[in-house]
């Protein structure tokens, strides 16, 4: 092993473009490429309006070239107090956007959004999925066609919170989630007191995400079909990433301080 780029903060994203260089999302640069010999070129730090990525997070790249990426928020970097605040206060923030590397060009395609998340394209390269992690949703954004620019939910009502998203080779995705859904939370939503109580209660007071590793396989029409479980977190306290290659899932977290590989059963 070795170090191959060292931000200062968490970077995201990651996906390799046809010239071989690291697209990836940095939350103290924005959106980065890393060349094979480690040179950083900051490709965008702002939208078009100038706000700035502060937590840009989910990334993929279309066959053209072109990149698509979301930011949680143009208000404040990432740290566990204001993730809290994000996820307590459900307010649209950052949103998805493009970038052409040819013309440089950012263009806000969702202004924004419900902590915006995971971005993968479809195989057909269609439209692409995006994940709304407070909302425990997938949205759908088609990219081409009569629906060119249109938004609209492909699913809802997750049993958790959905992080990361990524396809398989039959055009079906892998869902990660950080944890499952909390009851208590979901109770308080409506009542904006109480979550104003929660919020100021001290760190060691606040509710804290329970060690519960859940990936789900999704069909290109929205359905689940298949789910695996870590019930307890013995072996994965969480799951927000999740990429298969050669058969095998590997899946990762953002505090998790391993990255865990799980087998697929294949069928004869």
């Amino acid at each position: 092993m070795e170090e191959f780029y060292n931000s200062g903060s968490w970077v995201a994203g990651l996906h390799f473009d046809k010239a071989r260089n690291l697209i990836a999302l940095s939350h103290k640069q924005g959106l980065i490429s890393i060349s094979r010999t480690k040179k950083i070129t900051v490709l965008a730090a702002t939208d078009e309006n100038g706000n700035p990525f502060l937590i840009p997070n989910g990334l993929d790249i279309a066959d053209d070239g072109m990149i698509y990426f979301t930011n949680t928020s143009e208000i404040s970097s990432y740290n566990i107090k204001y993730g809290r605040k994000v996820i307590m206060e459900m307010k649209p923030l950052g949103g998805l956007y493009s970038y052409n590397p040819e013309t440089k060009e950012v263009k806000t395609l969702i202004d924004g959004t419900y902590f915006g998340n995971g971005v993968v394209i479809s195989k057909d390269q269609k439209y692409l999925l995006m994940v709304e992690t407070t909302k425990y949703r997938v949205v759908k954004y088609w990219l081409s066609g009569e629906k060119a620019g249109q938004t609209e939910t492909f699913l809802k009502n997750l049993p958790g919170f959905p992080n990361g998203i990524s396809i398989r080779a039959d055009g079906s995705y892998w869902l990660g989630f950080s944890t499952k859904r909390n009851d208590a939370l979901d109770k308080i939503h409506p009542k904006t007191g109480i979550k104003k109580l929660v919020y100021a209660l001290p760190e060691f007071m606040q509710p804290k995400a329970e060690r519960f590793g859940m990936v789900m396989n999704i069909s290109t029409d929205g359905e689940i079909v298949a789910t695996l479980f870590d019930t307890q977190g013995a072996i994965l306290s969480e799951a927000g990433a999740v990429k298969e290659f050669n058969g095998y899932l590997y899946i990762g977290g953002d505090v998790l301080p391993y990255i865990g590989k799980y087998k697929l059963e294949t069928s004869d």
